[in-house]
């Protein structure tokens, strides 16, 4: 079975059945090359993996914002768990940190922000609960 194929199977087993609800075609298009990117990225000499990490952040760009955590917790369906951060990083290496890893909303996954009156917000959903915080 091919990547693209199985990643649905390790997300619907690791993040619930309806995980993948959210993907609208293009998004669904999108997730599906960037496993095959991140493929590539495995197996690159150092100019093969800077052009994968370019084109895993322009595949990811064209998801929608509330679904690139899919992507995110994707690289761990084609790599290792510990490799999901890391990978991001050097996609995106200006998200905002916590204590030296990214921040993510509980209710959708995203990335979280600092607002500027200092608050953590999720720029997909709107939510404040923060990874790590009760419901």
């Amino acid at each position: 079975m091919a990547v693209c194929d199985s990643v649905y199977k390790f997300l619907r087993a690791n993040y619930g059945r309806r995980c993948t609800a959210p993907l609208t075609g293009q998004d669904a298009r999108a997730l599906r090359s960037f496993v095959h990117l991140v493929e590539l990225y495995r197996v690159s000499d150092e100019a093969g993996a800077r052009c994968a990490i370019e084109a895993m952040r322009a595949t990811v760009r064209a998801m929608q914002a509330k679904t690139r955590w899919i992507a995110r917790e994707a690289i761990a369906a084609v790599a290792d768990w510990e490799d999901r951060e890391p990978v991001w990083r050097e996609m995106f290496p200006d998200e905002p940190k916590c204590a030296g890893s990214a921040v993510y909303c509980t209710g959708c996954g995203a990335v979280m922000s600092v607002s500027s009156d200092g608050k953590t917000v999720c720029p997909a959903c709107g939510g404040s609960r923060r990874s790590g915080e009760g419901a």
